[in-house]
């Protein structure tokens, strides 16, 4: 009962294809059976056990979004701080001369960030989509002290292109950046990606042959992390080889009709313009 996630937002109408909301939202996370299980486990270098007395954490969140909504452009900006302060973290400490892990409801974190998300048409056969986001986090453990912080991001472009001979030629570039922080102890790597994609339809858009190319001149991707952990700190390097080709064939069966038979309903819509009511 004491769960409540209130939530609320307000929306102003700049112009017809303009619209700017603030809004406020809560929402919580529950402990799984192996967080709340006390029984302890031990081998000769650890100890775990889990906190029957660990309760439900509450996160909060204020964000803003701008969205604008012309014939060959839409954009929307999403600046937002979202923070709590009885996080469920995992507690790491030494005891006898072995590791011990548990878990309390003393996480604190803040993160502030902005997303954005673009799309372009400049002229027919032509489209552009950018999804970019920041984000600076700050994660803190009191016991024992823990401080976690780094800034970074995302960063995905998509070119499509209608080309001769009914193709379509897709363009894909994307990645993390910076130091990215989702928990007290890692600091995640960046990474990088490309690839390609040609496609063609046949028998009337029932076909679709479809050959991509990812990453292909990339001998091999790595992410680095950086373990911290009090006085220690460790890197963990995690190697992969992006370069794959492929060929994918898809057939659509049936036919897709232009109306489609509506549902009896029992709620009326009131406010429907342009058409018949139901």
């Amino acid at each position: 009962l004491n769960d409540w996630v209130p939530s609320a937002s307000l929306q102003y109408k700049i112009s017809d294809g303009q619209t700017l909301k603030f809004s406020y939202n809560t929402s919580i996370n529950r402990p799984g059976i192996g967080y709340l299980n006390p029984a302890i486990i031990s081998t000769p270098t650890a100890v775990s056990f889990g906190n029957a007395n660990l309760g439900s954490s509450r996160n909060q969140k204020l964000q803003l979004v701008y969205m604008l909504v012309a014939s060959k452009l839409t954009l929307q900006l999403s600046p937002y701080y979202s923070f709590t302060n009885n996080g469920i973290g995992r507690i790491l400490y030494e005891q006898n001369r072995k590791d011990v892990s548990t878990y309390q409801n003393v996480l604190k974190s803040k993160v502030f960030g902005i997303s954005s998300y673009t799309e372009w048409t400049p002229f027919t056969g032509t489209s552009f989509t950018l999804n970019a986001s920041m984000r600076y986090a700050r994660i803190t453990l009191p016991t024992p002290s823990i401080k976690n912080s780094g800034c970074g991001g995302g960063i995905y472009f998509n070119w499509e292109q209608k080309i001769p001979w009914e193709l379509t030629l897709t363009t894909s570039i994307g990645g993390e950046y910076g130091n990215r922080i989702y928990d007290p102890y890692a600091i995640e790597g960046h990474w990088f990606y490309y690839d390609f994609t040609l496609t063609r339809r046949f028998f009337k858009d029932k076909l679709t042959v479809s050959i991509s190319a990812e990453s292909p001149f990339i001998k091999e991707r790595s992410s680095t992390y950086r373990i911290v952990r009090g006085d220690y700190t460790g890197y963990e390097r995690s190697v992969m080889k992006p370069k794959c080709f492929g060929i994918r064939l898809s057939w659509n069966f049936g036919k897709l009709k232009a109306s489609v038979k509506k549902a009896e309903r029992s709620i009326q819509n009131d406010d429907l313009v342009g058409g018949g009511k139901k």
